[in-house]
């Protein structure tokens, strides 16, 4: 975000000079610790560049990592629906959309900190009972209220061990699954398998499988090609 604010700074001729600052040991500046400095945190700390070590983990999504973690991550709205909502005069439901991402990126940060021991388990219930507290009382009007109060009570419990940090599949919810017959001949179309991926931070995948399927076939048309034999013997 930081590159298109500058952007955006320049466009109302503004001055940014402690962004770009490098040196300054009153602040404790220098080339390998400023805001600009994409290894070091004490300025500037891109929250998912560092939990995917700088790119070693391709395609991790914000929305994959939250959910993985037991945060509610996009549980209504998703980024490729802003535009619709923009033209359909949602202008709230943006608003909400948003928060309720900053909520995730902060909840994340948290988990973050405690798994560096930056802050102790109790500094880390301590800070989720705050946030609950805060939504309960000034963001009940929100859509994201409930669902990150649920989520936080759940994760309260699962630090007190009385919930499990997996999830357990019931019995009953097995038996859901035993009849698919009411799903013959119901199939989705490639865009809306693709759109799906997406949602599931899994862009790309159909196109990677179309990908490996098309080499595949290739080799085996290659084996079946019948070629010469060759007889040592009369040579």
């Amino acid at each position: 975000d930081l590159p298109m604010l500058m952007v955006r700074a320049m466009r109302y001729n503004l001055n940014a000079a402690a962004y770009y600052e490098s040196e300054n040991k009153e602040l404790n500046k220098n080339k390998w610790e400023n805001y600009r400095a994409r290894y070091s945190p004490k300025f500037h700390l891109d929250l998912l560049d560092f939990i995917s070590d700088f790119g070693s983990v391709r395609g991790l999504k914000l929305d994959t990592l939250c959910t993985s973690l037991n945060l509610p991550g996009k549980y209504d709205v998703h980024g490729d629906q802003v535009l619709e909502l923009y033209y359909a005069g949602e202008l709230d439901k943006i608003n909400e959309y948003c928060e309720s991402d900053v909520l995730n990126t902060y909840w994340l940060f948290l988990k973050f900190e405690l798994l560096q021991a930056n802050i102790l388990q109790d500094d880390y219930i301590n800070h989720l009972n705050v946030m609950s507290e805060f939504l309960a009382k000034n963001c009940a009007h929100r859509g994201y209220t409930e669902v990150f109060c649920t989520a936080i009570s759940d994760e309260l419990a699962r630090l007190n061990g009385k919930l499990d940090y997996e999830i357990k599949i019931q019995k009953e919810d097995d038996e859901e699954f035993d009849d698919f017959s009411d799903l013959d001949g119901v199939k989705d179309t490639p865009e809306q398998l693709n759109e799906r991926l997406v949602r599931q931070g899994l862009d790309g995948l159909l196109k990677k499988a179309s990908e490996v399927a098309s080499a595949t076939k290739k080799d085996k048309s290659f084996d079946e090609e019948k070629l010469p034999e060759i007889n040592l013997d009369e040579e």
